[in-house]
């Protein structure tokens, strides 16, 4: 039993693994002679492993399909006595020993109070069913750790986050329940058309010198306290009184839009119509039909055409009534029927009506010239697009 050696053991290499046919209890009750039976075989010492807490590594084996319970036992292979002699072959590792035991068991050479099923050689640490490894329960408690605090992270933003109100614009969504305010500010116009406001798009005039467009008009209900502005530079030709006119602007940067002071063409019928003007009889002129057709398409000054004008009617300004906002898209809706263009471009920007509606913030008619199929990725002549429009708008 080596109990008087002093030399320091000689263990084998791995862990040899048997399976008996028998119960634990009884097993237990007869290890003894089982060891002793096991090192007569292999002409050594055996000995039972013992796992991290000192316990025999003796455990309930179950493989058959009747559910019968049997023993698993791991041993190892003590060499000491069996070195010291020289005419003997010791087994080096727990593999060879298992083989010579499994090449005796066919044989039927080992003892029947043992019956062997299964015996083979485990390398040391992968012996089965041991202990789980404090590394992997070190990893499992971090990782515990770091799904609770990404929980927590979770839950503190989403009592920070703040609701707001989703601001759309006007004539995107009609809410005809409740009653909408009467607004008189202007939506800020961008930065290449500046002048292109109520003064010059919104309102177009209509002398008696030709039909080209007016000086501005302004009114009493414009926003509270503003005056005209002053004009600080001007061109163009005389009014009939002989007094300078044409575009005054309250800029000192003339635009390209003032140059439709010196355009030669004039505003149409259809012009007028889509503007919603009504032209005093005294100023009526002959309607321009050729051969019995009707221009749809015809070009104003700055070469606008009459979807054009139905597109920027009463820009920027929210009249607080849906019947002029149907109105607009009546208007739009009976151009397009009638093959009116959708993306004709003005002469100097290159601006469709898409454009045009963007930048003065009818959405209605915006939505109304996208379901009749405008190109909505159209580009002026800067390259900018309908959405870089409604941006700057």
């Amino acid at each position: 039993g080596l109990d008087c050696e002093i030399e320091p053991p000689a263990i084998a290499d791995g862990v040899m693994s048997v399976i008996l046919l028998m119960d634990i209890r009884t097993f237990k009750d007869n290890t003894i002679a089982f060891l002793r039976d096991l090192g007569h075989q292999l002409r050594t010492t055996v000995r039972i492993k013992k796992d991290h807490l000192g316990n025999d590594m003796i455990r309930l084996w179950s493989g058959s399909k009747d559910g019968s319970m049997f023993v698993q036992v791991f041993l190892e292979i003590d060499n000491r006595k069996c070195t010291s002699l020289t005419d003997s072959e010791c087994f080096v590792s727990a593999q060879e020993a298992a083989e010579f035991l499994a090449a005796t068991a066919s044989k039927h050479s080992l003892s029947p109070d043992f019956p062997i099923y299964q015996v083979k050689g485990v390398p040391t640490g992968m012996d089965s069913e041991t202990p789980t490894n404090s590394k992997y329960v070190f990893i499992g408690v971090i990782l515990v750790l770091l799904a609770g605090l990404l929980i927590g992270v979770l839950v503190t933003a989403q009592r920070k986050r703040a609701a707001g109100i989703t601001w759309f614009p006007e004539g995107f969504i009609r809410n005809n329940s409740s009653t909408r305010r009467r607004s008189r500010r202007r939506v800020p116009d961008g930065q290449e058309m500046r002048n292109l406001n109520k003064g010059s798009m919104g309102c177009i005039d209509v002398d008696i010198n030709g039909g080209h467009m007016g000086p501005p008009h302004w009114s009493d209900d414009d926003d509270d306290g503003l005056a005209p502005p002053r004009a600080k530079r001007s061109r163009g030709p005389g009014d009939s009184n002989g007094a300078p006119g044409g575009y005054a602007s309250d800029h000192t940067v003339i635009t390209d839009y003032e140059e439709a002071a010196h355009d030669s063409r004039v505003w149409t019928q259809q012009h007028l119509d889509a503007a919603d003007i009504r032209v005093p009889p005294s100023m009526m002129t002959p309607p321009a039909i050729h051969d019995g057709h009707v221009d749809v398409d015809a070009r104003g000054p700055l070469g606008m055409t009459p979807l054009m004008v139905a597109a920027v009617r009463r820009g920027g300004l929210d009249t607080g009534s849906d019947a002029e906002d149907e109105q607009t898209a009546h208007i739009i809706s009976e151009l397009v029927s009638q093959g009116a263009q959708l993306n004709a471009a003005m002469d100097k920007t290159g601006e469709t009506s898409l454009h045009l509606a963007a930048r003065y913030a009818r959405s209605d008619a915006a939505k109304r010239l996208l379901d009749a199929g405008a190109d909505a990725n159209s580009q002026d002549n800067t390259g900018r697009t309908p959405l870089h429009a409604a941006v700057a708008a």
